[in-house]
């Protein structure tokens, strides 16, 4: 089963090692870089062994710091995703309530309850 390295690191982070928390804090900062390094490299720039970047890659369940690369490039896209549907709900949401703020103020409508009711709607046209 493939699993997903930023939502096991977000999950498992309270309980990781001081060693591990500065990999974990690099992978989520810095994941781009990260899938242009090599081993070598990452552990030289975070003054961390390799072999501690290997402990840590399998205490997430991989095989190796290949199999993190690949799989942070695999779910780093759909992060992406997610975090752009949840910031065009937001704004969507902060639009509808700006308009019922301006339009509907003179009516004394329940604003309220209507933006409700129009947020639950896939589309409005």
């Amino acid at each position: 089963m493939e699993k997903n390295p930023y939502e096991i690191i977000r999950t498992n982070y309270p309980s990781y090692s001081k060693v591990f928390r500065v990999i974990a804090d690099y992978i989520l900062n810095h994941s781009d870089e990260v899938l242009k390094t090599n081993i070598h490299k990452l552990g030289r720039d975070l003054d961390i062994a390799e072999s501690s970047i290997v402990r840590f890659c399998k205490a997430l369940g991989y095989s190796g710091f290949s199999e993190l690369k690949i799989m942070l490039a695999k779910y780093g896209r759909q992060s992406s995703k997610i975090i752009f549907e949840n910031l065009r709900t937001a704004l969507r949401r902060r639009l509808l309530e700006m308009f019922f703020r301006l339009a509907l103020k003179p009516f004394k409508l329940q604003q309220n309850n209507l933006i409700l009711v129009l947020l639950k709607k896939p589309r409005i046209y």
